[in-house]
């Protein structure tokens, strides 16, 4: 009988866990987390979901998402995963995947796990600046510290309306990726759609050796 009663808690457990909507964090750190998420289709191929994470806890953190995408019927049709790197005190990051089933997709769900960084945040040694055109955004970075930064990219998500029609993912380092001390770099992205954008969100992600 208390086996029985066990088996039971445990399935109630599991139906309650998978029947929430709500995003799940795994830590506290995750609680200390402001989530924008963005997704839109592209040119009936696949689908983006992109996630913008500010960290608004006193420590620089490292952050992984899973992302579950759902049918209307709440079926789950596809899942990814990604990560970013010491995100600063104030920093906004960006996170991403794409989905191939564009078509059966109504919503998606994620789960957030979030730890304290062993790596230092690039808020601030890396300054940014960015033009925008009626077709790009042009970027850049300049590292104004004293230590080479690592895998340094900004992420951009294209509005028209309110709504996300284009995502681009802007690198900011050089062959062996990494943006020198002392030194400026610049690239651009550009918005395949007719529509074009009225604005355009960013994201700043990067990473320096303590």
């Amino acid at each position: 009988m208390k086996r029985l009663l066990l088996l039971l808690i445990v399935l109630t457990l599991l139906l309650t866990a998978c029947s929430s909507v709500e995003p799940t964090p795994t830590s506290n750190l995750a609680e200390s987390l402001e989530v924008k998420d963005y997704s839109c289709v592209i040119d009936e191929q696949f689908a983006y979901y992109v996630a913008f994470v500010t960290n608004t806890a006193d420590k620089t953190v490292d952050v992984e998402i899973n992302i579950t995408a759902k049918d209307a019927d709440g079926k789950m049709v596809g899942s990814g995963d990604d990560q970013v790197l010491a995100v600063g005190s104030g920093q906004t990051s960006g996170l991403w995947t794409t989905f191939d089933d564009w078509r059966s997709i109504d919503s998606f769900d994620y789960v957030l796990n979030v730890k304290e960084s062993s790596y230092q945040s690039i808020k601030d040694s890396v300054s940014f600046e960015h033009e925008e055109r009626s077709d790009r955004v042009v970027i850049s970075a300049t590292n104004t510290g004293d230590k080479d930064a690592d895998y340094v990219w900004v992420d951009v998500v294209f509005l028209k309306d309110g709504e996300m029609v284009n995502f681009h993912e802007i690198m900011l380092t050089n062959s062996d990726s990494v943006l020198p001390a002392g030194q400026t770099l610049t690239g651009e992205g550009e918005i395949y759609s007719q529509e074009g954008f009225d604005e355009a969100m960013y994201a700043y992600n990067g990473r320096i050796h303590k």
